[in-house]
């Protein structure tokens, strides 16, 4: 089975699947999601639920220890969204770790996926 490893590389998974962990902070500027875990095919679905709610304008990555292509797609997909929506405010990714940047970049997404350092 090949995963993911903190330098990046597939390996063996020397550590269990982590599930998405998800929680929500308001502020009058809007809403932060924060996610903890992986975002692969089995966190898609609870996260595309969770961003269909365009008062979350952050999305914490700082914490995330994967993501795949069904999670990048989500938040391609969520910005996306919000693009065509009249009043709905852009989402922001925060914080991602230098392997999910490097996803990012390497995806071709750098331009389409806005990302804050902290």
């Amino acid at each position: 089975m090949a995963v993911r490893q903190a330098n990046g590389r597939c390996g063996l998974r020397s550590t269990p699947n982590r599930t998405l962990d998800p929680s929500l902070h308001t502020t009058r500027h809007g809403a932060t999601l924060t996610v903890e875990g992986e975002l692969d095919l089995g966190a898609a679905g609870t996260l595309a639920a969770l961003l269909a709610d365009t008062t979350i304008t952050t999305v914490d990555l700082a914490n995330v220890t994967f993501v795949d292509s069904y999670g990048l797609r989500v938040l391609l997909q969520a910005h996306r969204a919000r693009l065509g929506r009249q009043g709905a405010p852009p989402l922001q990714l925060r914080a991602p770790s230098p392997p999910i940047e490097r996803l990012i970049a390497l995806s071709g997404l750098t331009g389409h996926l806005p990302v804050t350092s902290a």
